[in-house]
């Protein structure tokens, strides 16, 4: 996998996405592998694990590029932009086929499978498509069947990569669906890709034990991402700035972000070449970032906080002004705030961990209340953050009934793990 041709920028911020990927050689050229087996039958689950930060998502998108390039079909999904939804991350990355690829998925199934998945995966059903009631286990297991069928199917069609960014996030139904794909991976032209925070995944039981089941089967490769070395953070750092840049601009970089490519990123966005250098906790950079700001900060608090991405016209409730886009507009081109399906959320979680370690208590339940009114006037159904918001400011009397709404509706999606927690 050739790494991205990277030039210093003339102006505005440099993706994350579009940074140069260095230092990950040898595990490019693992990945390379898998890719290269799955056109010939030999599937495999790989697990990508590294904290906020360390590249596990550019990664990802490297990983993604070289497969479309060796022909596989391509879909993904960040398990947290669906915030504990049954099947959220499945339903998100079927979303992102194809419409021809979709319809000549739909053709591919029996009817029975068809009707069994449309209610999770939108757009799969014909007309006529039925499915006889069944209830309770049998109906989860049904459930289950389908979702892994409709993969199989898929499969049968071209090779596939399937991406689950934010694994430690994902919903107890998608956990067991994925535990089941990993099972049955090695027969199908899939390479299966689990991205995770281990430090988070280890306090989510149902996916540590996920991730200790597949960690003991020899046929399952993990890799660990840690931080850059200075060798290789000057490798970044002169991609970005060019080859000329100067070893004390290096040397600050390095002491400013402690390898963490996000954090080379974030340094070599500011001026680098100008602050002298100083010993700083990995967040100081953020923190000075923030600080500069000139309008935004609380753009950036109301978005940190949510537990879901906002949409633009919520964010705007929320802070009770109508004259922020150009706040957002700022945020976004200074790679602070990105835009995904419509919807406005932190760049990255060092970010959201820098703000949210800035507020009181009280500010926190005061933006917590803002988001709940908020989002309570323009996605009215959507019961999960709601109640998490309404809860968090305090308000007990309006997150009863909406948890009561969400656990019916995790049982509605068959989700009976998710309803009995």
């Amino acid at each position: 996998i050739e790494a991205d041709a990277a030039t210093p920028p003339s102006s505005g911020a440099v993706r994350t996405s579009d940074a140069p990927l260095v230092g990950r050689e040898a595990e490019r050229t693992r990945v390379a592998g898998l890719l290269d087996r799955a056109p010939i039958g030999h599937g495999s689950v790989l697990l990508v694990e590294g904290e906020p930060g360390v590249g596990k998502s550019r990664l990802l998108h490297e990983i993604e590029r070289a497969a479309r390039w060796r022909g596989l079909d391509t879909f993904g999904s960040a398990a947290g932009m669906q915030a504990g939804k049954a099947y959220g991350p499945i339903a998100e990355a079927f979303a992102g086929l194809s419409p021809l690829r979709q319809e000549q998925l739909g053709d591919s199934l029996e009817p029975l499978w068809r009707a069994a998945a449309t209610p999770i995966l939108e757009g799969l059903g014909k007309p006529g498509d039925q499915a006889a009631v069944l209830g309770g286990a049998d109906e989860r297991a049904r459930t289950h069947e389908a979702i892994t069928r409709v993969i199989s199917s898929l499969c049968g069609l071209a090779p596939v990569l399937m991406v689950i960014d934010d694994l430690h996030l994902a919903d107890r139904e998608t956990i067991a669906v994925l535990r089941t794909l990993a099972t049955e991976v090695s027969a199908r032209p899939l390479v299966l890709v689990m991205a995770y925070r281990h430090a988070d995944a280890r306090d989510r039981p149902a996916v540590w034990d996920l991730l200790i089941g597949l960690d003991s089967d020899p046929t399952v490769e993990r890799i660990s991402l840690a931080p850059l070395t200075p060798a290789q953070t000057e490798a970044m750092v002169k991609a970005i700035l060019g080859p000329d840049t100067s070893s004390d601009v290096v040397d600050r970089v390095q002491e400013q972000s402690g390898g963490v490519p996000l954090l080379v990123l974030e340094a070599t966005q500011g001026d680098a070449r100008k602050r002298p250098g100083v010993r700083s906790a990995a967040y100081h950079h953020m923190q000075a970032r923030i600080a500069a700001l000139n309008r935004g900060t609380d753009v950036l608090e109301l978005l940190s906080v949510a537990i879901v991405p906002l949409l633009p016209e919520e964010l705007l409730d929320a802070l009770q002004v109508r004259d922020e886009y150009a706040a957002v507009d700022e945020l976004m081109s200074r790679g602070m705030v990105t835009e995904r399906s419509g919807m406005l959320m932190p760049a990255h979680d060092l970010l959201r961990q820098t703000v949210r370690s800035s507020l009181s208590p009280a500010r926190e339940r005061e933006l917590h209340e803002s988001i709940a009114a908020a989002i309570h006037r323009h996605r009215p159904e959507a019961a999960e953050p709601l109640a998490h918001h309404y809860e968090a400011c305090g308000n007990a009397d309006r997150a009863a009934p909406l948890l009561q709404r969400a656990a019916e509706r995790a049982a509605a999606a068959h989700a009976l793990d998710d309803a009995a927690v």
